[in-house]
């Protein structure tokens, strides 16, 4: 039955703890629960003891009663058992719930314990039940200004816990020595060489006839006795560390951890001869709130639930603290590739702030999105950074120098031209503290089937030569290409959104030809599609000197008019070179001729014939242009 109460009240009664209060319940006061609990428990266990009368007997022989030993008994339990032994098992179970009212009160009702539920509110609502650090810090700021106005210099908080504190112990000290003081005499004595003597018999008298009663129970409670000191005096030291944790921030977590920093601060501030108000920014890491009762809190938060939680709520209050817990990534031109891309990151500025054992604790975790495979996740520890010391400064002097420590992070397996997003997140003994985030596009993959071939066009009243570039392209929404031609120790480039090219030249050397996808406007795809074109064909430079001197330039009056001229006489010429060749055909009848003329004598054999056809025809050409030019 005892237990069952006892549970009862630990659930939903006096025991019961808002979200807020157990926030900033570090693990003393959760013992101190406990031991409240257990010595309410103790009282509730003796409790069913309390209807038990003396059993008394005459002290002599010869005596006899002059009333029934019922009656007998409950007289003598009346005068002459003490309310103090009566009534112990209440005290037992009631005077611990005074302690729980004292602190209900401070928690509740004093503006320290509203202080308390304001910023969990506030705040530490939020950085439990959500882990996107981005989305938690642009959501606080709609109530950082409102906390900047009621936590500024406040020291409320503070006052109400120590004070609490200190009552709570003085109750314990003075509840475990009124047990003391009360129980001699009624449950114990001491005896000679101060030994302890429990109390099990009490002397009674009832119309002169004397009666020696058995006190019941006095051994059973002389050892909840001594359970119930050992609880008050747990009670009571719990009490006394948490006053010398409040006043003794070497005790405080988070604090000697800010402690470091500071230190570190101030001697790399000297070194770098910083002014006092830069000096100052950087020591102030509570945003300038100069508030007792907010270091207080974090602080007891840091107890609850980790360092970083606390950490994570600084970075809120100040944005120069949340920077130094960043990463800083670097990706270079040759770190992207079609497939894989290397990142690399420099470690944050905390690093070289904190102290050597919470080193160990400072981690990098990478992840590429929107890949949610294992394989993109990585974790690398905080190695200490780099001292150079015979570094010359810029005056000329030997020094000292601090280099942050790079970390490579590779991610293979990725998609060719697509966009990833790369997150850097700072993590401290396991939580996340800050985040960084970076985006990365991989290359694209080249064009293929890349063709060239010559030809020739007019261009300001002149022929040119040119190479005819196609290629098949990729399939990307937004890709252009980008084209190198080397002609001679000569390079020229090009850029397009078109899957063919055209380029002009002598036509003399060999050219080489290389194509890029390119996306993002500057983002090259990693290979090259390349290719060699030889030089112009002897026919093809023959026919267009010849066309260049039938077609003079000051006989034409316009571009248009010359073009015009141009594709007619190549179509005279195509004409007459085809019925020439179809002339040469033997028929069907003749005899087969003995000897079959090779490739080299048809092209030489069809270039004679062609150019005693221009030569022939040079005036007539002539003539019928300047009709064309002026009709």
């Amino acid at each position: 039955m005892s237990l069952w109460v006892g549970s009862a009240m630990a659930k939903d009664g006096i025991f019961s703890k808002s979200e807020a209060e157990s926030a900033f319940r570090p693990w003393w006061s959760t013992l101190q629960d406990y031991l409240v609990y257990a010595l309410i428990l103790v009282g509730l266990f003796a409790l069913p003891t309390v209807t038990d009368i003396l059993d008394c007997t005459t002290v002599y022989t010869n005596q006899t009663s002059p009333a029934h030993n019922s009656f007998v008994n409950k007289y003598c339990t009346r005068e002459n058992l003490s309310l103090y032994v009566s009534y112990f098992p209440y005290i037992l179970a009631v005077g611990p719930i005074l302690v729980i009212l004292i602190e209900k009160f401070f928690m509740h009702a004093n503006a320290g314990g509203m202080k308390m539920q304001r910023f969990y509110a506030l705040l530490v609502e939020d950085i439990v039940n959500k882990n996107d650090l981005f989305q938690i810090h642009r959501e606080a700021r709609r109530d950082i200004k409102e906390l900047r106005n009621e936590f500024r210099a406040s020291n409320s908080f503070l006052i109400g816990f120590v004070t609490k504190n200190v009552i709570e112990l003085l109750s314990a000290v003075g509840f475990g020595v009124w047990l003391v003081l009360a129980s001699f005499g009624n449950i114990f004595e001491l005896k000679g060489d101060f030994e302890l003597q429990v109390l099990s018999f009490e002397s009674c008298q009832l119309v002169g006839v004397d009666f020696s009663c058995i006190v019941p129970n006095t051994h059973f409670y002389f050892s909840l006795l001594i359970a119930s000191l050992v609880l008050v005096v747990l009670f009571a030291l719990c009490c006394l560390y948490t006053l010398l944790w409040t006043f003794f921030k070497g005790l405080r977590k988070l604090s000697r951890h800010l402690s470091a920093y500071r230190k570190s601060i101030r001697q790399f501030s000297k070194e770098a001869k910083w002014d006092k108000e830069r000096s100052s920014q950087a020591l102030d890491v509570y945003g300038g709130l100069h508030s007792p009762d907010v270091a207080l809190l974090l602080d007891l938060l840091a107890e609850t639930m980790g360092v970083a939680s606390a950490m994570r709520i600084l970075t809120i209050l100040d944005q120069e603290f949340h920077a130094a817990w960043k990463t800083t990534q670097i990706i270079g031109e040759d770190d992207i590739g079609t497939n894989k891309a290397i990142v690399t990151i420099e470690g944050a500025t905390m690093g070289s702030y904190l102290g050597r054992y919470a080193l160990n604790k400072l981690m990098y975790v990478a992840l590429i999105s929107p890949i949610q495979t294992i394989d993109t996740v990585q974790t690398f520890n905080h190695e200490p950074d780099e001292t150079l010391l015979d570094h010359e400064t810029a005056e000329g002097t030997k020094g000292k120098q601090i280099r942050k420590r790079r970390y490579k992070i590779p991610f293979e397996g990725l998609e060719a031209g697509t966009t990833y997003k790369v997150t850097i997140a700072t993590t401290f003994n396991g939580k996340e503290v800050a985040e960084n985030y970076i985006s990365l596009t991989t290359r694209p993959i080249p064009p293929t089937n890349l063709t060239a071939h010559w030809g020739f066009d007019v261009r300001d009243n002149k022929v040119f030569f040119k190479t005819l570039i196609k290629w098949t392209p990729i399939t990307h929404a937004s890709c252009s290409y980008f084209v190198e031609v080397n002609e001679d120790d000569t390079s020229f480039h090009h850029e397009t959104n078109e899957h063919e090219f055209e380029h002009f030249t002598t036509g003399l050397k060999n050219i080489k030809i290389r194509v890029w996808s390119v996306i993002e406007g500057t983002l090259r795809s990693q290979d090259s599609l390349d290719s060699t074109l030889s030089p112009v064909p002897d026919l093809l430079r023959d026919y267009v000197a010849h066309l260049t001197r039938i077609l003079p330039v000051e006989s034409i009056g316009s571009q248009y008019l010359y073009q015009v001229a141009l594709l007619k006489q190549v179509s005279r010429d195509l004409r007459s070179l085809y019925a020439d060749m179809k002339g040469s055909v033997p028929s069907p009848d003749s005899p087969p001729s003995t000897s079959v003329p090779s490739l080299r004598d048809n092209r030489l054999e069809a270039k004679d014939s062609l150019e005693e056809q221009f030569i022939g025809r040079e005036a007539s050409v002539k003539s019928g242009m300047t009709r064309v030019v002026t009709g």
